[in-house]
């Protein structure tokens, strides 16, 4: 993938594309609230409505793109090559890596840090025909997004949340898009992303250990991330859909069991 080249107070800088990121955000706000802090209290009172906001957003400017939005790429690809450098120990080491990516992969996407781990699996599968590190735990990590909308579901009490909640859970299975029932459901609520992690831990590690194979990639998140697995044996096939089975499953009953908190509506 090409990216255009731009400058920023003559520094030369690669755009990248920040898709469904939240880390670049929140630490640039975290940034910026200590930056503006500083400026309203050594700026005069006359001059500080024109001048702290403007000098903080000339100095969040180069911080934004040039340091903090690139930590998230350099970050993924510490993870990446960490990740793949344990599963490729095999064993016990390997079956926890996997179990353990489909734990945290929803909040690697959230973090913005996953476009380095699907590039490599691209690589990967150009190399070897086949990937059984990453991708095994996908299916497992989607479902169980799913899974916890349809747990939340069933425990509210308010029509319009559960409508809502519904469409989060048809956006995942069928449209492929978890952003809504992560934030709308995991962020709103805090408790379901519990759910969220248990359903993808244990869906990971059952494909982990079923040693599930993807031979193909497609980078979405519904029911068609099932053709993955399409290449090999029949029996790799319908492992890597129990897997999904099996997040969505676990992720819908500890989302039920552990509730979530509707007080304020």
């Amino acid at each position: 993938v090409n990216h255009q080249s731009f400058n920023v107070y003559g520094i030369p800088m690669t755009a990248l594309n920040y898709t469904s990121t939240i880390l670049p955000i929140i630490l640039s706000t975290w940034i910026l609230s200590y930056l503006e802090r500083f400026f309203n209290k050594v700026i005069p009172e006359a001059i500080k409505v024109v001048f702290a906001p403007f000098l903080t957003f000339l100095i969040m400017l180069p911080v934004t793109l040039c340091l903090v939005a690139p930590l998230g790429n350099l970050l993924g690809e510490y993870l990446c090559n960490a990740l793949l450098t344990l599963g490729n120990m095999g064993g016990i080491i390997r079956i926890l890596t996997i179990a353990l990516l489909g734990m945290v992969w929803e909040f690697i996407i959230m973090g913005g840090l996953h476009w380095l781990f699907i590039s490599t699996i691209f690589m990967i599968l150009a190399s070897n025909g086949q990937e059984a590190i990453i991708t095994p735990m996908c299916a497992a990590a989607a479902f169980a997004v799913g899974g916890m909308c349809l747990g939340a579901f069933l425990r509210q009490k308010n029509k319009k949340d559960k409508s809502a909640t519904i469409s989060y859970l048809i956006a995942q299975i069928i449209g492929g898009i978890t952003e809504p029932g992560l934030y709308g459901i995991g962020f709103r609520y805090k408790k379901p992303f519990i759910g969220l992690m248990a359903g993808g831990f244990a869906g990971a590690l059952y494909a982990a250990i079923m040693n599930v194979t993807a031979y193909n990639f497609l980078p979405v998140a519904n029911f068609l991330c099932f053709l993955n697995y399409i290449g090999g044996n029949t029996t790799n096939f319908i492992h890597g859909i129990v897997s999904g089975i099996i997040g969505f499953v676990t992720a819908c009953v500890v989302t039920y069991i552990l509730g979530v908190e509707e007080s304020y509506e």
